[in-house]
């Protein structure tokens, strides 16, 4: 199964996969651990996982809405697919929680849901 990334990601790294791979292997190098400093929608970090060599990945982002994203997509897994399975998609929604809007009520991730932002292991 091949796994890819949730999120649509502006300038996303996913075209880089394949190289990243390739580089690795050229130089005989089998890493265990994989580690994306800049997650964004983490094509990379999911394309390495599941190479037979990557037994875990370590994600970071300088954004506290992607941090605070894979962190509950991870971490907190039951209570995104409620959230998800709960809200009504209509127009009106998607107009009031576009991402202009949401940013001038939401303060942060961190202190709106109480979950933290930063590296996620």
């Amino acid at each position: 199964m091949t796994l890819i990334s949730p999120l649509r990601y502006p300038g996303s790294k996913r075209q880089l996969s394949r190289y990243v791979q390739d580089v690795l292997e050229l130089n005989g190098l089998h890493p265990t651990l994989y580690v994306e400093p800049f997650v964004g929608g983490a094509s990379v970090a999911l394309h390495m996982l599941q190479l037979p060599s990557v037994e875990q990945i370590i994600l970071m982002d300088a954004d506290p809405w992607i941090a605070s994203f894979w962190q509950t997509l991870f971490f907190d897994t039951a209570w995104l697919i409620e959230q998800v399975q709960a809200v009504e998609v209509t127009v009106e929604r998607w107009i009031a929680s576009s991402f202009a809007g949401a940013r001038s009520v939401a303060r942060s991730p961190s202190q709106s849901s109480g979950r933290s932002s930063g590296p996620i292991c």
